[in-house]
């Protein structure tokens, strides 16, 4: 599906549901199923919504250029993660504070893992 595809689908789905599906997400953690499992996991840690905005025409490509801007809504959590680490692994990961930018949290959830997990 192309950007004006997946642009025009989601400003559809906001108007008619209420529910953007556009998210950003970052802060990756692994995981594997089991100790004897080879099939990792990747888990995100934030969740951060998004639109895309259409901007000029490139003359040279003669495309639109896209860009993604935060939407009005806060960063979300992980929540489902968060529940299946503290049930399987009675791990509870910190806080998601929106004042705390992502690489502070991304290291503080590092340094917890770590305490918890030693190698």
């Amino acid at each position: 599906m192309m950007v004006a595809g997946i642009t025009k689908l989601a400003r559809t789905t906001i108007q008619e549901t209420g529910t953007n599906l556009l998210h950003m997400v970052i802060g990756f953690l692994e995981r594997y199923e089991s100790g004897d499992s080879t099939k990792v996991h990747h888990a995100p840690l934030y969740i951060i919504p998004v639109r895309m905005e259409k901007g000029a025409i490139d003359s040279q490509t003669n495309t639109y250029q896209y860009t993604l801007a935060l939407d009005s809504e806060e960063i979300q959590f992980n929540a489902s993660l968060a529940a299946k680490l503290k049930e399987e692994h009675d791990f509870v990961l910190p806080e998601l504070d929106q004042e705390t930018w992502p690489d502070a949290y991304l290291a503080e959830v590092a340094e917890k893992i770590r305490a918890k997990f030693p190698l």
